[in-house]
């Protein structure tokens, strides 16, 4: 089994996530949903070469959708059992990306 590491940008997608849903809905369902993706990215443990490769993007990148409107950036080390999630994009918010 592989271990599920959230960067540092993934974690600000996340927040970044949840405040924009908030304040379209409610905070209590802009947790709900910020924890269904986190479960959702530590299902990669299990299998973690899912999604499809976006090596043309960066070497060994690669991507999965989740509920039709999120896009999860990660890669895997084979050598460190480990999966890396890079980025969180979520297709309602259009703010600043970095």
């Amino acid at each position: 089994m592989y271990r599920v590491i959230l960067t540092s940008k993934s974690l600000d997608d996340l927040e970044r996530i949840e405040g924009f849903i908030a304040m379209k809905s409610s905070a209590a369902t802009a947790q709900r949903y910020v924890s269904s993706i986190r479960r959702f990215c530590e299902t990669l443990r299990i299998a973690p070469h899912r999604g499809e490769p976006r090596a043309h993007l960066r070497k060994g990148l690669r991507s999965i959708g989740f509920k039709k409107r999120v896009s999860i950036s990660f890669r895997v080390s084979d050598s460190k059992k480990t999966v890396s999630v890079a980025r969180i994009w979520y297709a309602g918010y259009q703010g600043k990306s970095e």
